[in-house]
């Protein structure tokens, strides 16, 4: 794996690099401040601090979540403290340069994102004065819900085609500051419908409910398709999971190419299936 690692690190060294810039220009409030700078559209959203309130209460099978390497619901589970320091990394990061929204993907299926994005959801609601929003927009393969033992009535597929009120897709499980809105059936436009105006909106509006919300995004792979860079005006900041001896020295240099457009806030590589990630920044 020595390639795979260098990539890696040259990966690391991009994103803090690039972190350190947005910080000089931000401090200047220069032209340059908008350099790596999320380019939204702009969209008049009404603040909805009342949509969390409207999520329906739901109860999570613990035996479920057990067998899903779902951590961190428990205080006592040891399995939790890898990503308590994701957690605090992140958040050090998010709250540094005021972003709200993270995308969690990988090079390609099967490195273990959507695990990572619900544990590391579950570790960022922990803290004090804290909402977030586990978002499945990985509309492909949408498999937030399965982990987590779900049957949803209503999915984002349905406010996306069938009108149906965000309110009624967001649930509220029975962890503090935890929400989800979970996907369902697979949705074979899913580029189309991540590019769409009410896509738009709903990122936007999920945002606005406080100041305090972190939005977390579970989205497709970076290279299967174009979801991903669809949507990424939509975003603040993006993690990027690698599985070790899975992930591909070409895959890693592919996806670094991209993310010199966008703001890395840093890399997660999965030991095995059976480990709690290392994290690297």
């Amino acid at each position: 794996m020595p390639k795979v690692e260098e990539v890696l690190r040259k990966l690391r060294e991009e994103a803090t690099a690039k972190a350190a810039a947005t910080g000089r220009a931000v401090a200047a409030n220069s032209a340059d401040s908008q350099q790596f700078a999320v380019r939204r559209d702009p969209i008049n959203v009404i603040p909805r601090p009342d949509l969390l309130e409207r999520a329906r209460a739901v109860t999570l099978d613990r035996d479920t979540l057990d067998a899903n390497r779902i951590r961190g619901i428990e205080g006592s589970d040891p399995g939790s403290a890898a990503y308590k320091m994701l957690r605090t990394r992140v958040l050090r990061r998010m709250r540094s340069n005021g972003w709200h929204s993270l995308a969690v993907t990988a090079a390609r299926a099967a490195a273990g994102k959507t695990l990572t994005a619900i544990n590391l959801a579950i570790s960022l609601a922990q803290e004090s004065n804290q909402e977030v929003i586990l978002v499945d927009l990985d509309l492909r393969n949408p498999r937030v819900a399965s982990y987590l033992g779900l049957n949803p009535q209503f999915s984002l597929a349905d406010y996306l085609t069938n009108d149906v009120p965000i309110e009624k897709v967001l649930l509220k499980p029975d962890v503090p500051g935890l929400y989800v809105a979970p996907g369902a059936e697979r949705l074979e436009q899913s580029s189309e419908m991540l590019a769409s105006h009410k896509m738009a909106v709903l990122a936007q509006t999920l945002v606005s409910t406080s100041p305090s919300t972190i939005v977390v995004f579970d989205m497709p792979p970076l290279l299967e398709a174009d979801d991903m860079l669809t949507f990424m005006p939509h975003v603040d900041a993006v993690l990027f999971v690698v599985a070790q001896l899975e992930t591909q020295q070409s895959d890693l240099e592919r996806s670094n190419e991209l993310f010199k457009e966008l703001n890395l806030i840093g890399t997660v590589l999965n030991k095995s299936r059976d480990e709690a990630p290392s994290n690297y920044y």
